[in-house]
Parts: C-alpha cells; sequence; structure tokens
C-alpha cells in the first residue's frame, strides 16, 4: 500500500507504487503525477485538487493507469502540459463525487464501467469519457 498524504509523488516506473495487491490512497491537498508510464493494475482512491490545485492525480507524458480509480470525495484529476496524456482504463468509480478535469493536456477514461455522479472540465484540450449510466 502506498498513502500519499503531502507533497507531490512521481511515479516514474510501472512498479512505483509497490504490490498492486493493495489500494494507493491519495489525501486531500497531495498529488500523485504518473511520470511517462503505464501503471500496472493499481488501484488508486484520491480525494480533493491535489497540489496546487493541479489534481490528486496527474499524467505527464504518456501516463497511464490500468487500476480502478475511486474519488473518496470531489476531486481533481488532469495532465502536467500540452503534449501530455492521462489514460485510465480501470474503471472510474464516483458515483457520489464531482470529478473535475483540468490542465492542457488529453484526458481519457472510457471503461464501460465507469460511473460519474457529475463532471466539469476546465481547460483540458481532448477529454473523452464514458460512463455506464450515459444516455
Amino acid at each position: 500500500m502506498t498513502d500519499v498524504q503531502a507533497g507531490t509523488l512521481v511515479a516514474a516506473n510501472p512498479a512505483a507504487l509497490g504490490s498492486s495487491a493493495a489500494e494507493t490512497t491519495v489525501a486531500s491537498g497531495a498529488t500523485l503525477s504518473i511520470a511517462n508510464v503505464a501503471m500496472a493494475n493499481e488501484p488508486v482512491s484520491i480525494s480533493g485538487n491535489g497540489v496546487g490545485g493541479a489534481g490528486a492525480l496527474t499524467g505527464g507524458g504518456a501516463a497511464a493507469l490500468a487500476g480502478d480509480l475511486t474519488l473518496a470525495a470531489p476531486s481533481r484529476i488532469g495532465t502536467t502540459s500540452a503534449g501530455s496524456s492521462l489514460t485510465i482504463t480501470g474503471a472510474v468509480n464516483a458515483p457520489a463525487q464531482p470529478l473535475s478535469i483540468a490542465g492542457p493536456g488529453d484526458v481519457s477514461a472510457a471503461n464501460l464501467a465507469n460511473d460519474f455522479s457529475t463532471f466539469s472540465i476546465a481547460g483540458a484540450r481532448n477529454v473523452a469519457l464514458r460512463d455506464w449510466n450515459a444516455i
């Protein structure tokens, strides 16, 4: 288990978060930044808007998260630069929490099991979302 309580944890290696058997948690005010790497099937739980409002989960370069993403509180995700992308292939579980998407890059969360309550987009270049509740 990895527990990010403050500051920014930069994950630049697919094994940076340790075993995928336990969830990684990101506390309100902290950021997990995936740096140009595809993270394995690591479940991640986030809260809040991250360091400086950049996002509790951010991606730089070609960043990907294969594990499920749970919003434990209203949360923000995003990218660090215009050339960056954050791709979440696991399910996004946010049935009761609003999700904010920010940053100048591309964000994709297209798993058929995604469950968003509400989301907002501020400044992201391209956003692709899929929600099993969508009409």
